[in-house]
C-alpha cells in the first residue's frame, strides 16, 4: 500500500494515550481505519439526506397523482358495489 505522510497536530494528552495503548508497528493502521471509518459515516449520511430531500420532493409528486386518480377511484368502486 502506497503510503502519504501529513503532519497533524493534536493535543499532547491524546497522542499519549494513543503511543500508549497502540504499538507502533499497528499506529498507521489503526488511524487509516479510524479515518475511513469517519469518512464512511459522513457519506451515508450524506446518502440519507439526499433519500430524505428526494422522498420530500417526491411527496408533491404522489399526492397531486393522488388527487388526479380520485375521481377515477371513486367511479370504479361504485361500479362493484
Amino acid at each position: 500500500m502506497e503510503l502519504t505522510k501529513r503532519t497533524f497536530a493534536l493535543p499532547p494528552s491524546t497522542v499519549s494515550r494513543f503511543e500508549q495503548e497502540v504499538e507502533s508497528g499497528n499506529r498507521d493502521e489503526i488511524v487509516t481505519q479510524r479515518i475511513e471509518d469517519y469518512l464512511e459515516t459522513r457519506r451515508i449520511g450524506a446518502l440519507r439526506e439526499e433519500i430524505a430531500e428526494g422522498c420530500r420532493e417526491m411527496w408533491d409528486v404522489y399526492r397531486d397523482t393522488a388527487r388526479e386518480w380520485e375521481s377515477e377511484d371513486d367511479r370504479l368502486l361504485r361500479s362493484v358495489e
